[in-house]
């Protein structure tokens, strides 16, 4: 069989600085029965207007394979360029 993929992921704002974000997918590897899932989903603070701190558990489910599930924390940044 063929493999495939499937991935959606979004975020809602629940304040001026707080977000809550989640993001799945699947896939399918074209075996009978051997499909995977992962997931993650967690609230998100802008702590500046260029830096961000998250906190999200996930889940992870590959084909075929033992899941497993925990936690992570995130800090994205971003650096504005100019002239």
């Amino acid at each position: 069989g063929d493999t495939w993929t499937a991935l959606v992921d979004g975020a809602i704002a629940l304040s001026g600085n707080t977000t809550l974000v989640a993001t799945a997918s699947y896939i399918d590897d074209g075996v009978v029965g051997d499909t995977g899932w992962q997931g993650a989903i967690g609230p998100h603070w802008a702590v500046t207007p260029n830096a961000e701190i998250g906190v999200e558990a996930f889940l992870f489910d590959p084909p075929g394979e033992d899941s497993y599930y925990g936690g992570h924390v995130r800090f994205k940044t971003k650096f504005a360029g100019g002239t």
